[in-house]
C-alpha cells in the first residue's frame, strides 16, 4: 500500500493558510471513515484542480490530486 506524507502538525498553529483551507474544507469537503481510519478529501471540478494543487502545496502532501 503506497503511503503519502504531509505536514502532520499544519493544524497545531493557527495562521491564514490554516483559516483558508479550513473554510474551503468546511464548505467543499468531508470526513469519512475507512477501515480503522478517518480521512478527508476536498472536491472541485476540474477546472479548479489548481486550487486543490495550491492547499496540497500548503499542506506539503506529496500525494495524486484524483480528478
Amino acid at each position: 500500500m503506497k503511503r503519502y506524507s504531509h505536514n502532520k502538525d499544519f493544524f497545531k498553529t493557527w495562521s491564514n493558510d490554516m483559516s483558508y483551507i479550513l473554510g474551503f474544507w468546511f464548505a467543499d469537503g468531508c470526513i469519512f471513515k475507512d477501515r480503522n481510519s478517518f480521512r478527508w478529501s476536498i472536491s472541485q471540478k476540474e477546472d479548479d484542480k489548481y486550487i486543490l494543487e495550491n492547499i496540497s502545496s500548503i499542506l506539503g502532501y506529496n500525494g495524486r490530486i484524483y480528478t
